[in-house]
């Protein structure tokens, strides 16, 4: 039975006008984190279509105070006037053209003719903490910049954002050595899970299991994965050693990485995998994949 193709799903975003390579310095979150950023940096679009990396910027028309009202957005940052290169003048009501204050975050100039985007990361540098133990805002910054002014940035920290995309969990790294561009021509590596990502998801998947016995609780504690550390929840049917041995289809969720990694929470509901170590972790190129028939994403329906 082949299985369908699932839509691919990244953790991590970064929004520019220019290029990442060479950069310090560099923030990564959600989307909507990443997007709130550069629209601060840039404006936002008069056609509330987001940046992706189609549109010069220099011919982009930009909201003025009237139009970001219509979109639902506040003011910040270049959209309220601010700029680094000139004085403060307030947010014109009427859309207008890149006035050219717009700078980088290392206060260089935005070419015009740079083509802003928002896209996919993955991080493949240390990282001194992880996402679960995240510093304030305030913190990772004071931190980062200590390092860089002593040139001794080799890692970087997760923390909880206090601005874009409020209270969402972020990164900040020293270089762009740190990050791997998500493209069609480099899809998503191989994702690396950590002893402390193991043990997180599978306390959550525990807590979930004392709780019914073990019994029907695969969908509730994906679910649980996912809203803890935005592993994709999937439902399907499970065809490993026991549905052979009980010669049935048995439905079953589990979490997927966008490299097609398998993070099966309750694996150890299963009769052969009852003393198995959880979470079962099946890599890529592991042909225990064929033991998962994924059908949807949307696990409730």
């Amino acid at each position: 039975m082949n299985q369908p193709q699932r839509p691919v799903r990244s953790s991590w975003w970064h929004g520019t006008a220019g290029h990442i390579e060479g950069r310090t310095n560099i923030h990564i979150g959600t989307y909507e984190a990443a997007k709130q950023a550069l629209e601060a940096r840039i404006g936002v679009p008069a056609d509330g279509v987001p940046w992706d990396g189609t549109r010069e910027y220099g011919k982009t028309l930009l909201a003025g105070s009237a139009t970001l009202k219509r979109l639902g957005l506040h003011e910040t940052g270049y959209n309220a006037g601010y700029c680094e290169s000139g004085p403060h003048k307030p947010l014109s009501q009427k859309d207008a053209y890149p006035n050219g204050t717009a700078t980088h975050s290392d206060h260089t100039p935005i070419s015009p003719t740079a083509k802003p985007d928002i896209f996919q990361v993955c991080i493949v540098g240390p990282m001194l903490n992880d996402r679960y133990n995240p510093k304030t805002d305030t913190q990772a910054n004071s931190l980062m910049n200590g390092q860089i002014k002593r040139g001794r940035a080799k890692n970087g920290y997760y923390y909880v954002n206090a601005g874009e995309d409020a209270g969402s969990i972020s990164a900040v790294v020293p270089t762009s050595a740190h990050l791997v561009r998500i493209t069609a021509d480099n899809p998503i590596p191989f994702v690396v899970l950590e002893p402390h990502d193991l043990k997180h998801i599978a306390d959550v998947a525990a807590k979930i299991q004392k709780k019914r016995n073990r019994k029907n609780v695969c969908a509730e504690a994906a679910n649980a994965i996912e809203d803890c550390f935005r592993h994709q929840a999937v439902a399907g049917f499970y065809i490993g050693p026991d549905h052979r041995k009980m010669n049935k289809n048995l439905p079953h969720c589990w979490n997927q990485l966008d490299d097609g990694t398998i993070i099966d929470g309750t694996a150890n509901q299963f009769p052969l995998a009852a003393d198995e170590p959880m979470p079962r972790i099946v890599a890529p190129n592991d042909p225990r994949q064929a033991w998962y028939v994924w059908i949807t994403d949307n696990i409730n329906a």
